[in-house]
Formats: C-alpha cells, sequence, structure tokens
C-alpha cells in the first residue's frame, strides 16, 4: 500500500481535503462526466471506415457523412475518386451534411449538430458543436442558422453566426418523426414519418411557427426538398413520391403521387429532374417538369443499400452503407451509367493486434491487414480473400489463425504482413464456425458456436488436426489460464484441458444474461453478458463456480478483454468501457469511449485499446498527461480528488500509473505527489513532470 499521511499532511492536503468533505466525486465515480472530455481529449485513430448516409459535392470535392464522421474525397476525376482526409466523431452516426462558407454541418444523430472547417479539405477540423436532445437526422444550412430535424423532438434551430460557438434557438416538435427537413424562404419544411409533411414560419427563427400539419397517405416521409411551389416528399409505403403545392403555406394540396417501389430516403433537385435515393434499387430519375404528372425518365440498380445523392453537372453521387460513394452518369436521364466508385465495403467485425500489425476479420471481405504502428494513423497494408466469410481472428507472433464459414481455420503466415501466404487449414470437418480462438503452445482452442468447443494441433501448420473436444452449447468465445479453459455459450462451460486432446468437462453456470465473451483472471472469470453487463464469478474452486457480482453497463456487454488490472469491455451501443477489477469483486469505471458504430470486440496491445466497431477500426491511446489521473484531458481538482482516493481510500489506480500519478518521479505514488498537485492547481506551483 502506498505511504499514508505523516508530518503536516493535513495543513498541506487541506484543498483536497475540503473538496473531499463537499462529497465532490472522483470521476472514476461519474462516468458520464468524462465522456466529452475523453472525446475531444483523445487522438483516435480509426480506419477501414464503411456506412456512408449522405453526400454533398461542392467543386472538386465530395463530402460524405458516414457512421464514424466527415470523409472527404477528391471527384475532379469522377471514374477514380481519392481520399483526401476524415474526421473521426464519437459519440454519434453521421447521418446528413450541409457545406457553406468553408464549413461543413453534419447532422451527427445522437450526437447533434457538429461543425466542420473544410477550408481546407486535406486538414479539416471540427470547430464546434451543439448537442440535441433527440436524433439529429438531417440538417440545411441557410444565412446564420443551422435547421435540424431531431426525431421525435422534431425542428431545432441552431445560430451559427459563430461556428465555434453554436448555441440553439429553439426547438419545435411536429407530432412525430422528423426524418428530413429543407428550408425556402420564411418556411422550413419537415419530412414528417406517418403525418407526412410538416411547415413552420421562421421568419423570426428563435421563434418558429406551426403553419401547417398534412398527411402525405400514401407516402410515409422520409426525405424532402423543396423549390417553387411544391415541396417533394419522399418516403415508404404505398408510393415512393409526393408533390405537394406548398405556394400556400398554410393550406397546402396533393397534386400527384408516383410510384417508387421499396423505401426512398432522399430526393434532390436539379432542374426539372428529381432524383431519388431508394434504399435497395438505387436511384430513379424522375422528370417533375408536370408536377401533376411526374414520369420516370431512368434507373441505375446499386448493390447494397442507398441511402443519399447528390447530382452537380449531370453526374450523380450515391451514398451507399455498403459500397461507399458510387458516382453516376445521368447525362443520359434514361440511361445512367457507372462513372467510378470508392468502395468501403466490408464491416469491421472482430480483430486481432501485436505491435504495430492489426489484422482485421470482414466477414464477406476477407481479412484486412493493418499497419499500426502510428495508432492515431492505421492504414491497410494488404487485404486477402479467404473461404467464405471471415468470422474471427488470432494473432501469435507471425501467425494468424483466421475463421472462415468454408474452409474452418486457415493458418497464415504474417511476416510479411504486405503479402500473407496461407501455411495450413483445419478444414470445415474439424471446425465447422468458430468465433473465437485462444493460442497456447502446440494448441488453438476453438469456440465453434454449436459444434462446441474443439482443440487443434497446430504444431505442423501445414498439417493441423483436431485432437478433441466437447460440447458447450451455442459456444462464442473461450478464454485459457493454464489448464482450465472456460467457454462463454449463454452461459459459462468449464474445461479441464491438462490432456489437450481430451478436454474434461468440470462445471456449467448461467449468469442472468447471455454470455457472449470471457476473460479471465487468478480466481475470477469476467463474462460479457449482453443487456445484464459484465457477470463476475468467483472460480477459486471451477467445479463449483460461485457468481459474486454483476455491473450493469449502458449498451449490450458483447466481449471483454483483460489486462494489468483493468477490464475492458465492448459494449455495442454503449462504446467501450475501462474497469478498474483490482478489486474483483467491486469494479470500479476509469474510462469511456463512445465509438460512433457498434462495438464488437476489443483488444488491447501498448497502451492503444482497439475497437472494432462495426463501420471502422477505431484506435484509443490509453496514454494521459503527468498530472491527469482520472485521463479527462486536463489537470484539476478533480486529479487531486482521484489520487487521494487511490492513496488514502483505496480506489481505482490511475493509468498508467507512473506517467499519471507520479509527478515528481520518484518511483512512488503518495502524499508528495497529492501535495504537488495541489501546488500546481490551488497555488501556481510546477507542473507536474512526464516520467512513466
Amino acid at each position: 500500500m502506498i505511504n499514508r499521511f505523516r508530518f503536516c499532511a493535513t495543513l498541506c492536503l487541506a484543498p483536497a481535503l475540503m473538496l473531499l468533505a463537499l462529497g465532490v466525486p472522483a470521476s472514476g465515480e461519474d462516468i458520464t462526466s468524462n465522456v466529452l472530455a475523453t472525446n475531444a481529449g483523445l487522438d483516435v485513430g480509426s480506419a477501414l471506415w464503411s456506412g456512408m448516409y449522405d453526400v454533398v459535392v461542392q467543386g472538386d470535392y465530395a463530402y460524405c457523412a458516414m457512421v464514424p464522421g466527415l470523409m472527404i474525397l477528391d471527384v475532379s476525376t469522377p471514374g477514380a475518386p481519392e481520399l483526401v482526409s476524415q474526421v473521426y466523431m464519437p459519440g454519434g452516426e453521421g447521418r446528413a451534411v450541409a457545406v457553406k462558407d468553408g464549413y461543413a454541418y453534419i447532422a451527427d444523430f445522437w450526437a447533434g449538430l457538429v461543425i466542420v472547417d473544410v477550408n481546407d479539405p486535406a486538414a479539416p477540423t471540427i470547430v464546434g458543436r451543439a448537442g440535441s436532445p433527440g436524433s439529429a437526422f438531417d440538417v440545411v444550412v441557410t444565412d446564420d442558422f443551422a435547421y435540424v430535424a431531431d426525431g421525435f423532438y422534431g425542428l431545432e434551430v441552431i445560430d451559427i453566426s459563430d461556428p465555434s460557438m453554436p448555441s440553439a434557438l429553439a426547438r419545435q416538435t411536429t407530432g412525430y418523426i422528423a426524418y428530413g427537413v429543407d428550408v425556402l424562404g420564411s418556411q422550413a419544411y419537415i419530412a414528417n414519418y406517418h403525418e407526412g409533411l410538416a411547415s413552420f414560419d421562421i421568419s423570426n427563427p428563435g421563434t418558429p411557427v406551426v403553419t401547417s400539419l398534412y398527411d402525405t397517405a400514401g407516402v410515409v416521409g422520409r426525405g424532402i426538398a423543396v423549390a417553387g411551389d411544391y415541396a417533394y416528399v419522399v418516403g415508404e409505403d404505398q408510393w415512393g413520391l409526393a408533390i405537394i403545392d406548398v405556394h400556400a403555406p398554410a393550406s397546402p394540396q396533393l397534386v400527384s403521387l408516383h410510384p417508387a417501389p421499396g423505401l426512398v430516403f432522399k430526393v434532390v433537385l436539379q432542374d426539372s429532374l428529381a432524383y431519388l435515393a431508394n434504399y435497395v434499387k438505387g436511384m430513379q430519375i424522375v422528370n417533375v417538369a408536370s408536377a401533376l404528372s411526374p414520369v420516370l425518365l431512368g434507373s441505375f440498380a446499386s448493390p447494397g443499400t442507398t441511402y443519399g445523392v447528390a447530382v452537380s453537372n449531370q453526374v450523380a453521387y450515391l451514398a451507399n452503407d455498403d459500397y461507399g460513394l458510387q458516382i453516376v452518369d445521368a447525362s443520359d436521364p434514361s440511361s445512367p451509367t457507372l462513372m467510378g466508385e470508392y468502395n468501403t465495403r466490408g464491416r469491421v467485425h472482430d480483430l486481432a493486434v501485436s505491435g504495430s500489425v492489426a489484422l482485421v476479420a470482414h466477414m464477406t471481405e476477407g481479412l484486412s491487414i493493418m499497419d499500426v504502428s502510428d495508432p492515431s494513423s492505421p492504414h491497410e497494408l494488404s487485404r486477402i480473400e479467404l473461404f467464405g466469410n471471415v468470422k474471427t481472428v488470432q494473432l501469435q507472433g507471425d501467425r494468424a489463425y483466421v475463421s472462415t464459414s468454408d474452409s474452418g481455420i486457415v493458418i497464415l503466415d504474417v511476416s510479411d504482413p504486405g503479402s500473407p501466404s496461407i501455411l495450413g487449414i483445419a478444414s470445415s470437418e474439424a471446425v465447422r464456425w468458430a468465433t473465437a480462438i485462444e493460442v497456447a503452445g502446440d494448441y488453438i482452442y476453438v469456440s465453434d458456436r454449436n459444434y462446441g468447443f474443439q482443440v487443434i494441433n497446430v504444431a505442423n501448420p501445414a498439417a493441423p488436426f483436431r485432437t478433441g473436444g466437447m460440447n458447450a452449447g451455442d459456444a462464442q468465445d473461450v478464454a485459457m489460464q493454464g489448464d482450465l479453459a472456460v467457454i462463454a455459450a449463454g452461459g459459462l462451460f468449464f474445461a479441464s484441458v491438462a490432456n489437450p486432446g481430451i478436454p474434461v468437462p468440470l462445471s456449467v453456470f448461467y449468469p442472468p444474461g447471455e454470455c457472449t465473451g470471457v476473460a479471465i483472471m487468478p480466481g475470477y472469470v469476467f463474462a460479457a453478458d449482453g443487456y445484464t453487463g459484465v457477470a463476475i464469478i468467483d472460480i477459486s474452486d471451477p467445479v463449483h463456480p460461485v457468481w459474486v457480482a454483476t455491473y450493469n453497463t449502458p449498451g449490450v456487454a458483447t466481449d471483454v478483454t483483460l489486462k494489468d488490472g483493468v477490464l475492458y469491455v465492448a459494449d455495442w451501443g454503449g462504446g467501450v468501457l475501462a474497469l478498474d477489477v483490482s478489486q474483483p469483486t467491486h469494479p470500479i469505471p476509469i474510462g469511456f469511449h463512445d465509438t460512433p458504430g457498434y462495438a464488437t470486440h476489443v483488444d488491447v496491445d501498448q497502451q492503444v485499446v482497439y475497437v472494432a466497431d462495426q463501420n471502422a477500426l477505431v484506435a484509443i491511446p490509453l496514454t494521459v498527461s503527468a498530472g491527469d489521473a482520472n485521463a479527462d484531458g486536463q489537470i484539476t481538482s478533480a486529479d487531486i480528488i482521484y489520487t487521494v482516493n487511490y492513496v488514502f481510500k483505496g480506489g481505482p489506480s490511475p493509468q498508467p500509473l507512473a506517467t499519471a500519478a507520479d509527478i515528481n518521479c520518484d518511483g512512488q505514488v503518495n502524499a508528495a505527489d497529492v501535495i504537488g498537485l495541489v501546488n500546481y492547481v490551488f497555488k501556481g506551483g510546477p507542473a507536474p513532470s512526464a516520467c512513466g
């Protein structure tokens, strides 16, 4: 234990003790307060983006709203678009983008409105944020105001006269779900889902007033564009496009309905043509010169799912969730043809990291081998197409073990990451659908879904063979410690592998949730237990495991990884959490990063947390500044409290301990470090030293 109070410590520590007496919580006790600071303060790296929802084209650049953030592409040569830059945006999910006067405005779903300076497209910078209570689906910008379609919370008006300090002016509900927004003159129009069309008088943007609510029978409003006397509402239901006369906004009148099979998310207008982004059908081009008689001119069948469309100089740009940006020649509307594409195929499903190399499993799109020597800027070295879906991956030295749906487990030599080669295959007769792989000596231990738990001898990688196995429910994950194997399979299955060829069942234990991930430390197992969070099991006697605690996470716990007394939890829509489990029965939150996608798997290597976030590989550094005990990006009284709690009350350890807390570099964390922090924060003393 760290040294306790000695001579005159009470006087020296008075400011810290006063804060504690007032009941100010340590940052580890208030995980929510750390989210924004953590998200804003860390140099988070990301790569392998997918999930494109919207696109706007200005000049030579396409600005793409994606789940992980904003991507900017050079489309000066439409047949060969090139990546210029991307801005990672934690906490949200980029749904729509508008660009005006050198700034991009992103409707970032849960995170509200994010403003990015794009005056230099190669170096975009987030300059402002305006949170919203709902779900920001769409945004349009005019004059000094951004109008946001904010889901159940309706229309939100935000003052952006100073992009670095946006402020919410007003909010007006629409009676249902605001999905799309457009502005014409002094009227804002909302695609209002089942309620059709809502319009507001915004002559005074600070006090929008409902002008009318109109039920577009036959079209469930998802997107909207307004031009001249007409509003064009697109969506789902019997018809895809409704054209409504709004020349008298208080008395809208239906002019015509046009069929568009499927689900239409967005419409843009150019000249007398309407371009429809159709979820599963690609794009339709409709002649709306006669509002009374719209005519379908042509269609482009896009693979995947299309959410957004932009048009510039008779070229259409399609935002495709699965395939990225598709660029289509629409000069002949009756026969649009593909010109080029920027492909973002491949969800990030699983990962394994060692040193400067990360392997990423893409399910349908093979295996990526990434250079993560600079975690803030990971990049792909190679991609190998394997046999069937790539479900999971494990890395041990220069060998990678990759689960495929058609061929079992493929063993790769990745000593040259840019040119991997196949060493051997454990056939699908031995392993059918591996979901997790652990390596120990000459064996790999495999969770094999409905086929249970398998053990494969890989001493000769060219000729691997199954040595044994056992039934283990719907096996999803496996963790090893010595001769003990723990399999997450809804419940927890315990087995002895003292003889790897004949695993011996020891016991089965069912926590309250649905176990899909597992990590082990001496005496305890931590299970990712779905909606219930993390289950903690005492396994001092693995024949008779005992549940001791559950830590409720904000999302759905899907995977866990343990390193240096800290448990990292992939929490699906809840991002990734760090829990201090040095006292296993009393886990304490010490960090949280709200990833934009859905965190399915997590790995930790060299002070970086890597997350498979479905729509991106995310790399979150753990390094913090000297004195920043709670890792929130700043040194304040909260760090004093955090350090006092650790030194004198057995609270959570600053991570990493030497860097964050040993500010006088004497090799210990004690009262002297607390005094140093007090002097710095309250008395203008010397800044903490970086020594760890």
